[in-house]
């Protein structure tokens, strides 16, 4: 990562940790903004995004099937006294496919956060100077 880069990611991002953890709201205001401002950015951003969403709901999806194949697993059992090949292979494939979300997940996620914080670095000016118009002075 460049010096100023790293310089922009303490001077903004870092003082915003709760207690060492990320602050949702923050990340969320940063997407907010540069929807507004960038376009090519927010398509971007809307892409990890949907890549996320995309994931969990597969992951969640696996997740129930696995545990409809092993409730109806003893039912066949009882009944036909042999597991059929075929759930056993669709299992294991399940099981395949769990793995590999699950270590392609952390990955995508920091590539979300990585395009985030890449687009309210390239539109700082814009995001500051839109920071410092929205707010009004009280006398």
């Amino acid at each position: 990562m460049p010096e100023e880069v790293g310089a922009f990611y303490d001077k903004t991002w870092v003082k915003r940790k709760i207690a060492g953890r990320t602050n949702k709201q923050f990340f969320n205001y940063c997407k907010t903004l540069i929807n507004s401002i960038d376009e090519k950015s927010a398509g971007k951003m809307d892409a990890a995004e949907a890549i996320i969403l995309y994931l969990a709901g597969m992951f969640y999806a696996l997740v129930f099937v696995i545990l409809l194949i092993l409730f109806i697993l003893p039912v066949l059992l009882i009944e036909s006294r042999k597991i059929p090949s075929g759930l056993t292979i669709a299992l294991i494939i399940y099981l395949l496919s769990m793995i590999k979300i699950l270590k392609t997940f952390r990955f995508v996620r920091l590539k979300e956060v990585e395009i985030v914080l890449v687009a309210s670095y390239l539109n700082r000016k814009l995001i500051f100077k839109k920071k410092k118009s929205t707010t009004t002075k009280v006398h």
